[in-house]
């Protein structure tokens, strides 16, 4: 979708109406921005500039005439203007006025227009050359009419789509059905977005043009990247040899936006002449204090305090008269061994861990001394831990690494955790071990597969076992989320500086 704001100095914008819950501020001083023309899918949409209040979150429907077969739009029935509240709308400098670039808008749009999200500080598709003149006619299916004369000094949409749209119809179709303009593309954007709460004008302020493409498919990469496309950043989004070796040759840079690059073949990346970076340590709070709230859960019993309240029909209070044989045990004093710990995930767990009395083992290559740990061998770490968690990268030497035999090295009692990457563990010997009673339980945020099949024993598992599953979301707090976004903002800029920064390949 493309944001072209409508400028219209004389004419204020008014509030839908004054209703509870809504986003809107105390009147204050008309701003020059008028609405937002969204064009989307081949259809026209006219958008308020607050996510609840100005227009209905839809089309305009009906007729575009004046004579008002269609449903009333308009812009509000407040004698004085008002502002969204956070909407900092501000011109641009008068040199870019002149080369035509527009309005950058500083606030919120609404839910469900096509784009990188409502964060602040949004890049707009910017029209040249556009004027205020007639005869090319209003654009197919753009309704900008209606009933309804606002009280004040505010003006319908029919109105001001007499003034501008006209001499934009051909601009937007033109710009809609173009892909020469576009710089970036971000593939699966919505795995980083699924909220809608994320900024993006960061990207948008190193690079100029972006497409921002959600659900993307490897096989459907090379028909979404638009010509003369120069940046991919991608999520967790298999690109291999063959699809890398046949990108544009314009691609110079592809951007994994996550630590792990597993998933894209770096070599044939390297044979093409494209860099590959990744972002190492964006969510390192937020992986550590995953593996500590299952470490906390996981010593209480939690999850299965929680379905033992409920019950098989309902609130089951005879269940508070005592534990039933749950295990529910202190930390101080007891061994958490970090399989990979000398990283910055790794180690910040074991800050956390010591925090509340708990012993650290650590198992690398080196065995160079830690502060505040124990450096032993991995199997010296299994069969000491009472918590087990991973910390190693996916690659070929640890792909399945962890199975049947280091389950078997474990204490009955222990508890095994991974964070890292689904495909590290045996997962059919992982659930073997649980079923069995081999270990005493798990907590599992990464899967072989993401989500799991359908019938993978280890929804099962997670009902009847100490089993604590969780879909991949030791990343995705929203902290750590536009920490990642930053941080991918400053690989690009790096890249085109000439100085790159966490290269891969």
């Amino acid at each position: 979708g493309m944001y072209i704001f409508l400028e219209a100095e004389k004419y204020q914008v008014l509030s839908h109406e004054d209703r509870p819950g809504s986003r809107w501020a105390e009147p204050g001083p008309p701003t020059s921005v008028r609405g937002v023309l969204v064009v989307r899918d081949g259809h026209h949409h006219l958008r308020g500039l607050a996510h609840d209040g100005l227009v209905p979150d839809a089309s305009c429907l009906g007729n575009p005439s004046l004579e008002g077969r269609g449903p009333a739009q308009h812009l509000g029935r407040h004698e004085q203007p008002v502002q969204p509240r956070g909407s900092e709308l501000s011109a641009l400098s008068a040199a870019e006025q002149q080369e035509g670039s527009g309005l950058r808008e500083r606030g919120h749009l609404p839910r469900g227009v096509s784009g990188p999200g409502r964060g602040k500080a949004r890049a707009l598709h910017r029209v040249q050359g556009v004027s205020g003149g007639e005869g090319e006619g209003e654009p197919e299916g753009l309704h900008l009419g209606g009933r309804g004369q606002p009280a004040g000094r505010g003006m319908r949409f029919g109105e001001l789509g007499k003034l501008v749209v006209p001499s934009l119809a051909k601009s937007l179709r033109r710009m809609s059905s173009s892909k020469a303009t576009t710089a970036a593309v971000s593939l699966n954007t919505d795995k980083l977005n699924y909220d809608g709460s994320l900024s993006f004008g960061v990207l948008e302020e190193v690079v100029g043009g972006w497409a921002f493409l959600e659900k993307t498919k490897t096989k459907d990469i090379l028909a979404r990247l638009p010509e003369g496309c120069s940046v991919v950043v991608t999520k967790e989004l298999e690109m291999p040899a063959e699809t890398i070796r046949s990108l544009p040759k314009t691609v110079k840079l592809i951007c994994e936006a996550g630590t792990g690059y597993n998933n894209i073949h770096c070599e044939a990346a390297k044979e093409r002449g494209i860099a590959v970076c990744n972002v190492p340590e964006y969510s390192t709070d937020a992986v550590a204090t995953m593996v500590m709230t299952f470490v906390l859960s996981l010593s209480c019993s939690l999850a299965q305090q929680q379905r033992k309240l409920w019950g098989a029909g309902g609130a089951n209070r005879a269940a508070w008269a005592s534990l039933s044989g749950l295990r529910h045990f202190e930390l101080a004093g007891k061994y958490i061994g970090l399989i990979g710990g000398r990283g910055a995930i790794g180690s910040r767990v074991a800050d956390m861990a010591r925090a509340f009395g708990m012993r650290v083992l650590v198992s690398s290559r080196s065995d160079r001394p830690i502060a505040g740990a124990e450096v032993v061998s991995i199997d010296e770490l299994l069969a000491r831990s009472d918590f087990v968690s991973v910390h190693c990268p996916l690659n070929d030497e640890t792909r399945g690494s962890i199975g049947r035999d280091a389950f078997a090295l474990m204490k009955q009692s222990a508890y095994f955790i991974n964070t890292a990457r689904g495909a590290i563990v045996n997962e059919g010997d992982l659930c073997d071990a649980l079923a069995h009673g081999e270990i005493a339980g798990a907590g599992i945020d990464v899967q072989v597969k993401e989500p799991p099949e359908e019938d993978s024993p280890l929804y099962k598992l997670a009902q009847t076992h100490s089993l604590l599953l969780t879909p991949h979301i030791g990343w995705q707090r929203i902290e750590s989320r536009q920490r990642l976004i930053d941080s991918v903002a400053e690989n690009i800029r790096s890249f085109l500086a000439g100085n790159p920064i966490n290269l891969c390949n």
